[in-house]
């Protein structure tokens, strides 16, 4: 039976008055990590995840996936930078395909200790790098921190260059990593983090280097044998975001999104600092050797490594470089 105006007019107004009724859903972003489960970089990316849910009171929420599911570092980073993927909490390492300039972070013993790196990292020459994501379509929301790498073996301890002569080290897929390796003898292998651990397993690298809190949570102690602090690159985690879809919100979703990046960054290099001891202990008890690097022994290897500055300071800027070194 035909419908007639007047009911098909009753109907039309109950469906607007329907759709207006409820908001539409909300929009789901994807935040993408390669993290393993329990490693304090998921913990200050589900921070960061969880203020911006609540905030948003339902217009916007984020799902997490971490340990990888969406790519290594690179891949999602090339996703964030694509808008297949809103958010990532890549190293900077692994950007540097992406934004050249990066590379200033994988300059061996660029900085004297923690705290210089630190502040050099959240001041001016940091918020130049965030700023120099956007070239390549991706807005860095905050700097957040890995920590300083140290050497990892089966061979050996390492305690000087000569020490890793010929060994496979598995490296990030970074031009300055494999030449910062390759400065010390050793033969650089870019491998993507979830591969690693059966890589080491499986002998086809002899060690890597990683961040004390890096270790224990993908279970490497199982595969590796030695950590030597080294100490000889300091390499941040960054929160990311698609810059297109950046430029699209709101001013004060703009404002949540880059407050609850700082919290998530600041979070990150507070666990850095209560879990060393944890850490340490917890190698320790699983069987790895943890092998002292003194000043002197490190100063060798910077010596080694240096060259490397002068290889990438044209991609880099040497005036950048120099701001870092002269920071206090």
């Amino acid at each position: 039976m035909p419908i007639s105006v007047t009911t098909r007019s009753l109907l039309t107004a109950l469906f607007v008055t329907a759709i207006t009724a409820f908001p539409a859903a909300a929009d789901t972003w994807r935040f993408a990590s390669a993290g393993a489960s329990g490693d304090r970089s998921e913990t200050a990316a589900l921070r960061m995840i969880e203020i911006i849910n609540q905030r948003m009171n339902g217009r916007h929420k984020i799902d997490y996936f971490g340990e990888g599911r969406l790519g290594g570092e690179r891949e999602f980073t090339e996703g964030v930078k694509l808008g297949t993927i809103e958010f990532g909490l890549p190293a900077t390492s692994a950007m540097t395909t992406f934004v050249p300039q990066l590379a200033f972070y994988d300059m061996p013993f660029l900085f004297r200790d923690v705290g210089h790196a630190r502040r050099v990292a959240t001041g001016a020459v940091g918020d130049k790098l965030l700023a120099a994501m956007e070239t390549a379509g991706i807005k860095g929301l905050a700097t957040a921190e890995s920590g300083f790498r140290n050497m990892l073996t089966n061979k050996n301890p390492v305690k000087k260059p000569e020490d890793m002569a010929g060994m496979k080290i598995r490296v990030m897929e970074s031009a300055s990593h494999i030449a910062a390796i390759r400065a010390i003898g050793a033969a650089a292998v870019p491998i993507t983090f979830p591969e690693v651990y059966g890589a080491l397993q499986q002998g086809v690298v002899q060690g890597l280097d990683l961040p004390l809190g890096n270790i224990a949570a993908p279970k490497l102690h199982e595969v590796v044998k030695f950590l030597s602090f080294t100490e000889h690159i300091y390499t941040p985690h960054v929160f990311i975001m698609n810059l297109d879809l950046f430029k699209k919100l709101s001013a004060e979703d703009q404002k949540i999104i880059l407050e609850a990046a700082k919290e998530g960054a600041d979070l990150e290099r507070k666990l850095n600092d209560d879990l060393v001891v944890q850490w340490s202990n917890e190698l320790k008890s699983k069987g790895m050797t943890l092998v002292p690097v003194s000043e002197k022994e490190k100063a060798v290897f910077a010596e080694k490594m240096k060259p490397v500055w002068a290889q990438f300071e044209g991609r880099i800027g040497k005036g950048v470089i120099e701001e870092a070194v002269a920071t206090p």
